[in-house]
């Protein structure tokens, strides 16, 4: 599974048309799936993460953007 993962995201880095593309998908897609409150209890848990992760994530782009 991580080899996937990796292969996917060697594929989205390389054919993103500006330097953010990428880690602006994957911000949208963690926000959108931590905002539903289904599953076990775990995924409150999860989606804890997945805010912090997609707000590290955004933040990130923001500063590139600047320079």
């Amino acid at each position: 599974m991580a080899r996937v993962v990796r292969q996917i995201r060697t594929m989205g880095l390389a054919a993103q048309s500006c330097p953010t593309e990428y880690q602006t998908a994957v911000a949208v897609q963690l926000l959108g799936r931590c905002m539903w409150a289904d599953g076990p209890p775990a995924n409150r848990f999860r989606r804890g993460h997945g805010y912090r992760v997609a707000s590290d994530l955004i933040e990130d782009a923001c500063k590139r953007q600047e320079t």
